[in-house]
């Protein structure tokens, strides 16, 4: 999990925010799965996940959750799924949206009335959103390692030279014929 989590805050330093939302992303359905074994299904163990180590990091001044963890997955989804940040969660008449900027705007929010609907757009920094998912990440991988939770990761690239075994005269990594 340190290689992956270099590599996000690589990714944030270097302002590549594209990369940085999806390793950051991931990096949050890897948590969730190591902390929540014992849950069924991937969207329950990140929703869960988000509420214990994230989501209580995401209130403005006044305790006011911005984004929700069901939010924050729809998110996930849209980004990881669609390729798209736009995003509308309907509750009644309110049309919430999560608007990604890098001006430097973070945790606002702004109401606008169009008859009977109202419209919450709610504006975030995109390197200040992923610093914190960064920094939910990072204590949560000290507090898991404190209780004996394995936060390793099994997924390495293999560097320099390497051989294989053939098979059936063919190799990937070889021209084959």
């Amino acid at each position: 999990m340190d290689k992956i989590l270099k590599t996000l805050y690589d990714d944030i330093e270097k302002e590549d925010y594209y990369s940085a939302f999806y390793v950051a992303l991931a990096l949050v359905g890897t948590c969730s799965r190591k902390q929540f074994p014992e849950l069924s299904g991937d969207r329950n163990k990140y929703l869960n996940w988000l509420e214990n180590y994230y989501v209580p990091l995401y209130e403005n001044g006044q305790n006011q959750v911005l984004i929700t963890a069901e939010a924050f997955y729809k998110l996930r989804c849209s980004l990881l799924h669609e390729s798209t940040s736009e995003l509308e969660l309907k509750n009644g008449n309110t049309i919430s949206k999560i608007i990604i900027t890098t001006t430097g705007s973070h945790r606002n929010c702004a109401i606008v009335k169009n008859g009977d609907v109202e419209i919450k757009e709610i504006i975030v920094d995109a390197k200040k959103f992923l610093k914190e998912i960064y920094e939910s990440v990072f204590i949560w991988k000290k507090e898991a390692e404190k209780r004996g939770i394995d936060t390793n990761c099994k997924f390495e690239i293999i560097t320099g030279e390497w051989s294989s075994t053939e098979i059936n005269g063919c190799c990937a990594f070889k021209n084959c014929k």
